[in-house]
């Protein structure tokens, strides 16, 4: 507390008191100054200046007429001036009798007396021992009338601490009379005389009806509401006195509106402190809790603050169930309770698991005198935080150990934070060989040995411990056993580093095998086409002769008149056409199929199909002796489909119609709309008046619907054969489903 702080002054000012009361009691103090003492140096002072001196004060001290009394002083008691400057002061601007006793120059005892007188000041400079008695020289009887030196040293020492301390000490009767004053106190450059602090005690006094004996507070006003604190102590003394003091009040002021800021301070942390805080006392009393904690323990705030005992809270908080679930509940609690056996060496702490699934962190720590205090702190949502976290670092490892690839990360520091089994698969280690904490030049050191390109793991090493520009960079590498590992490094938060491998030995091979695969289909194909070219040089032309020959025995036939003859002719003539037709017809199909694998051509309109479809098969149909045309839809004519798929189907299709048709009938390729986003491709094959087509007849001996149904099944289209004409007609469609994107026009399509 405050008056605490000031404990030790408010002590010594009642010991002075006290004492220096003794010293009145004994003696009377000098009231008027002689007008002249020839023992003594007396000083006569007007308007500042001295104006008289008596032969004492000019011989030993040097005083003179119109010399300034201040002077005068710091002259007589050099060093020791300070207390009798302070008190010449004081009477100078209060008008306060003024005593002080204190070494002069030549290290004589020297009592300095002042008073005013009339319009002037006199002060009286006597070695003690000569005139007045000084306090210090003056000696009391033990009942032999012997001087008692402890009794003069405690009264010197008291006067002299009486005039230099800062303070005020007086003697007065009830209505306030002072009959004696003596001290000075100067708080915040106001000098507070005797008067002013009897007037003030004596007015508190009547106001209470009657004298308040001890400390007491008080605040002087001393002008423009301008408040002084001061500290006055008053006793009841004999013959109707009262004894008192007055100090400067200022430092317990202070201390105590430092205390009220301090207490107000800690108050409103308490209160927002969304930790629960509750202090027992030695007598497991509840004496300061904040709101949390009452909250948190679901007890109003009005019972917690008639300081129940902490027994009277457990088992509140038990019959709430908000205690931990024990099987010796009062086991449990006096095993709490004893920790006040002794509080200096309490070190509790426990987590609370309440069974609505909160969980409290409870701490108790010593507190002052005997008291303890417990913090209880919500830690519900951190565990839940740390279970989550827990789970899905685990649903993560388990993750990272079930990929192909290969995974290390590295910290910021080039030491291993994680590697999976894939990579111990990959090159043949373990845990022991590659585990966390491992630096990463040690972990590509190794790979360094087991693969035929060492300067790529210097890089990588370069890239994890940060000695190189960390931007992601993909590389492959081949092992010494033949297997190709695809690296990949790229960088993480916290300058760490994550490094993929990735095992494409398989791919690699696949890939290998593709090629050397188009590389032989490219020679089967260049084969192909010299097969084609021999055949059309190598058959047609003996076929032409044949042809030529055949013509020649015809016409010798028919002018020898010979049918026999004519005969052979004709059929050596019917069999080298039909030779010559197969012949054709292998030679447009390989044609077609070789130029249909351009890729500058993967994509054409279903209406330039259908013209070079019919241009391949002119000549077939043309040998066949069957009308070919077109019937081409224009709201389909422009839609876009894949070139050599759709040549194909339509081709298959369209020979086999052909090939079953007889001489006189009519085919017509075509596109139309189907409805529902389809678009029919067609071929339908017209017979003449009264003959027919079957459709069942077709199914069952048509050797290539089979091959068309299944092409058309990878197009996602479907085969049908539908009669028309009552019969006389059969028409065979692929229906084929259009997708957005693909209706779209071409400008051009040019099919060679």
């Amino acid at each position: 507390m405050a008056w605490g702080l000031m404990g030790g002054t408010v002590m010594v000012a009642a010991m002075l008191t006290v004492a220096t009361l003794f010293i009145i009691n004994r003696r009377k103090m000098t009231v008027g100054l002689p007008a002249d003492t020839p023992n003594g140096a007396l000083l006569v002072i007007q308007a500042g200046r001295i104006v008289n001196v008596s032969p004492p004060a000019r011989a030993y001290y040097g005083a003179e007429i119109g010399d300034l009394p201040e002077d005068f002083i710091q002259r007589a008691f050099g060093p020791e001036a300070a207390p009798a400057l302070r008190a010449f002061r004081a009477l100078q601007t209060l008008g306060t009798q003024m005593r002080v006793v204190a070494q002069d120059r030549n290290d004589r005892q020297i009592e300095m007396i002042g008073e005013p007188v009339g319009g002037q000041l006199h002060l009286l400079l006597n070695q003690t021992g000569t005139g007045e008695q000084s306090s210090c020289d003056a000696s009391d009887s033990a009942g032999d009338g012997a001087p008692d030196p402890a009794l003069a040293m405690r009264d010197c020492a008291i006067e002299k601490l009486l005039a230099s301390a800062p303070m005020i000490a007086w003697t007065r009767r009830p209505d306030g009379e002072i009959a004696w004053a003596d001290g000075q106190v100067a708080i915040d450059d106001q000098t507070i005389t005797p008067n002013q602090i009897v007037d003030l005690v004596t007015a508190r006094n009547q106001a209470s009806d009657g004298t308040q004996e001890g400390v007491r507070r008080l605040n002087l006003d001393v002008g423009d509401g301008h408040l002084v604190p001061l500290e006055t102590f008053e006793v009841d003394g004999s013959e109707d006195l009262i004894h008192g003091f007055a100090v400067d009040g200022s430092a317990a002021a202070n201390a105590t509106r430092t205390l009220s800021r301090f207490i107000q301070t800690m108050t409103e942390t308490f209160a927002h402190l969304t930790v629960g805080l509750a202090i027992f006392d030695q007598n497991h009393k509840l004496v300061l809790f904040n709101p949390a904690v009452a909250e948190m323990w679901g007890i109003d705030a009005v019972w917690l603050a008639r300081r129940p005992q902490l027994r009277e809270i457990l088992d509140r908080l038990r019959s709430s169930r908000r205690l931990p679930e024990s099987n010796d509940y009062h086991a449990w609690r006096d095993q709490l309770l004893g920790l006040f056996a002794d509080p200096e060496a309490v070190n509790y702490e426990e987590d609370w698991d309440l069974a609505s699934g909160v969980r409290y962190r409870v701490m108790a720590r010593p507190h002052p005198h005997g008291a303890l205090a417990f913090v209880f702190d919500d830690v519900t949502e951190q565990v839940q935080l740390e279970t989550r976290y827990r789970h899905i670092d685990d649903l993560l490892t388990r993750a990272l150990e079930r990929l192909d690839e290969g995974l290390i990360v590295f910290g910021a520091d080039g030491l291993l934070r994680y590697v999976n089994s894939a990579f111990h698969k990959i090159f043949g280690t373990d845990e022991q060989i590659v585990g966390p904490g491992s630096h990463a030049r040690e972990v590509f050191g190794l790979c360094t040995h087991l693969s035929i390109e060492p300067e790529l793991w210097h890089e990588a090493a370069a890239f994890a411990t940060g000695a190189s520009e960390r931007n992601v960079w993909t590389r492959e590498v081949r092992l010494a056993d033949d297997r190709s590992i695809r690296l990949r490094l790229a960088p993480l938060p916290g300058a760490s580093t994550l490094v993929v491998f990735t095992d494409i030995s398989d791919s690699e091979n696949a890939a290998r095998a593709l090629r050397d695969r188009s590389k032989a289909l490219e020679a089967a194909e260049a084969m192909r086409g010299a097969v084609l070219d021999g055949i059309s040089q190598k058959l047609r032309t003996p076929l032409n002769s044949i042809f030529g020959l055949a013509q020649l025995l015809r016409e010798a036939s028919d002018s020898q008149k010979n049918p026999d003859q004519a005969d052979l002719a004709d059929g050596i003539l019917e069999a080298a056409r039909s030779l010559l037709e197969s012949v054709t017809e292998v030679s447009d199909l390989a044609s077609f199929e070789i130029s249909n694998s351009d890729p500058s051509s993967d994509e054409v309109t279903l209406a330039a199909t259908i013209g070079v479809t019919e241009r391949i098969l002119a000549g077939r149909a043309a040998s066949a002796k069957v009308e070919l045309a077109t019937e081409v839809d224009a709201s389909v004519a422009q839609i876009v489909r894949a070139t050599l798929p759709l040549r194909q189907l339509l081709f298959y299709l369209s020979a086999d119609v052909i090939q079953r048709a007889k001489p006189g009938h009519r085919i017509t390729l075509g596109i139309a709309p189907a409805g529902s986003g389809a678009v029919d491709l067609f071929v339908e094959d017209a017979a003449p008046d009264g003959e027919t087509v079957s459709a069942d007849h077709v199914e069952r001996t048509s050797p290539v619907l089979p091959l068309v149904r299944r092409l058309a099944s990878e197009l996602g289209a479907t085969v049908m054969l539908d009669p028309v004409g009552g019969g006389a007609g059969l028409r065979a469609i692929c229906r084929l489903p259009i997708n957005a994107q693909e209706e779209r026009p071409m400008e051009s399509a040019e099919i060679g």
